[in-house]
């Protein structure tokens, strides 16, 4: 029982709950947890498939490779993150509903790139140097969005004060003015197409956090 706790506090701490995992991993139901356990090893799983978009934006896979990976995160989706049913939860519901749909969303955005890759046909030749930095460094960017989201996620559970969404906030824009736009795509050749999808969707993502961040302001003013 301890075993199993531990493995869903894990979990919890992976989604960005820290230091409330234990509490609430006590707190749920065994269907619950059961469900939050299986997320947490799915999410492990997704960082795999993520590990492969590294390799091949550094242009060290063919198209083949790059079909293959979106039929195995298209099944994923389809037969195992789809599978993990949320409706009959009680006690945990709203957490499992928050993580299955990060992962739909980390999965999606796989999905996109292979089918961006693809269509523009330039898995067939290496990237050159400065679109393999470009994109690197927009995966990199990427992983450090995602600490932003968890924050995200932890305010959306009551656990932050207007003074830390207003701090948030400010990092946030910072970030994209200073790291996602400083990453220059009109000069790419290559990989200028995938570059502009990126970065495009880390600037969506960006904006969607400075807009709860607002609309958290507006309705806890003072």
């Amino acid at each position: 029982m301890e075993e199993d706790l531990d493995t869903v506090m894990q979990a919890l701490s992976s989604f960005g709950f820290g230091a409330e995992a234990e509490q609430i991993s006590r707190t749920l139901s065994r269907p619950s947890q059961q469900a939050i356990k299986t997320l947490g090893d799915l999410k492990r799983e997704m960082s795999e498939f993520e590990d492969v978009v590294d390799k091949i934006t550094q242009g060290r896979a063919t198209k083949d490779e790059v079909m293959k990976l979106r039929d195995e995160v298209e099944r994923f989706q389809r037969t195992r993150l789809n599978a993990v049913m949320t409706d009959e939860l009680t006690s945990g519901k709203q957490t499992a509903i928050v993580a299955r749909k990060f992962l739909d969303e980390r999965a999606n955005t796989v999905l996109e790139f292979c089918d961006e890759c693809v269509g523009s046909e330039q898995i067939s030749r290496t990237l050159s140097r400065p679109s393999q930095r470009a994109i690197k460094t927009l995966v990199d960017l990427q992983r450090e969005m995602s600490e932003f989201e968890d924050v995200v996620h932890e305010i959306r559970r009551g656990r932050a004060k207007k003074d830390e969404v207003m701090k948030l906030r400010c990092e946030v824009e910072r970030f994209q003015m200073t790291r996602i736009d400083a990453v220059m795509t009109g000069e790419l050749t290559s990989g200028k197409q995938t570059a502009i999808v990126v970065r495009q969707k880390l600037n969506k993502r960006a904006n969607t956090v400075l807009e709860f961040c607002d609309q958290f302001d507006s309705t806890h003013s003072d």
